[in-house]
């Protein structure tokens, strides 16, 4: 999709967000298509879905042999998504992203009314799509949320305290290593993010782990004890080999051995985490 496909009045130069910003009345035998849109954002699941959905519809009613919308929503830059899932090449996502916002079909024959309507149920659709998302995952590492994490938390524990099943509780900080050897206790996104996932890769089926804040990470080790520390940071090296350069401190606290207090297990296993610290200092 290249400079064809935007609006014949960005193609030729006057400012995009003047024509995506035109809310003339619409006429009202186009009316419905937003109304049916409306609905079918109102009950469907999948945001992301509905966008290529909705570019779908447009092209149905209008004939159109190509669209495409640019939605910006939450911190994320221009997100461009194409009819038929197609992909888009470099220089035509550049020419969209300096055009702006908005809904682009060839030929520009969609209404300038439809055109703003669409493209306000697509940005509603990728924040509800990453209201969704970042409710259940953290947006750096990939993994579960603190509030997921919490939550199997809490529900190990009683089972550890009604049936006496064992769990570990792990916490981990990352931080990047000065030539002098003096730990950095902010280290960039880049390394938390790849630490983290990393992190993902080498828990076991039934694990479950997190971000907790900046570089500190948890994990939860079902049936398993303090050992299994060990053989998950073996595992950690495996996925990172660079993880030794980046230098990495644990704590454990094992359940129901030491606690079933979830926040007992998390202050147990932050004391030992910061004792290895000072040690590794």
């Amino acid at each position: 999709m290249g400079e064809a496909h935007t609006n014949g009045a960005a193609a030729n130069g006057a400012a995009p967000s003047a024509v995506v910003a035109n809310t003339d009345a619409i006429d009202p035998g186009d009316a419905d298509i937003l109304l049916t849109m409306l609905r079918q954002l109102s009950d469907s699941d999948a945001g992301i879905g509905f966008i290529y959905q909705a570019l779908q519809q447009l092209a149905t009613r209008y004939q159109l042999q190509d669209a495409a919308v640019a939605v910006t929503a939450g911190s994320l830059s221009t997100q461009i998504f194409r009819l038929g899932r197609r992909p888009l090449e470099a220089r035509g996502a550049a020419l969209l992203c300096r055009a702006g916002a908005g809904v682009y079909a060839e030929p520009a024959i969609v209404p300038p009314g439809i055109r703003a309507g669409v493209e306000d149920l697509c940005r509603l659709a990728l924040s509800v799509h990453l209201a969704r998302h970042g409710s259940a995952r953290d947006l750096l590492t990939g993994l579960p949320s603190r509030r997921v994490f919490n939550e199997s938390l809490r529900s190990v524990a009683a089972q550890s305290s009604r049936y006496g099943w064992h769990f570990t509780l792990l916490v981990a900080s990352i931080g990047t290593t000065s030539p002098s050897g003096a730990s950095d206790t902010a280290p960039s996104e880049f390394v938390v993010s790849r630490s983290g996932r990393a992190l993902g890769r080498a828990l076991r089926t039934g694990d479950l782990g997190t971000r907790v804040t900046g570089s500190t990470f948890a994990a939860i080790l079902p049936n398993a004890g303090a050992d299994a520390v060990g053989a998950l940071l073996e595992r950690l090296h495996a996925e990172l080999p660079s993880l030794s350069a980046a230098g990495i401190s644990l704590g454990s606290a094992s359940a129901p051995s030491e606690s079933v207090d979830p926040v007992e297990l998390f202050r147990l296993a932050s004391t030992r985490l910061r004792e290895h610290r000072q040690v590794r200092q």
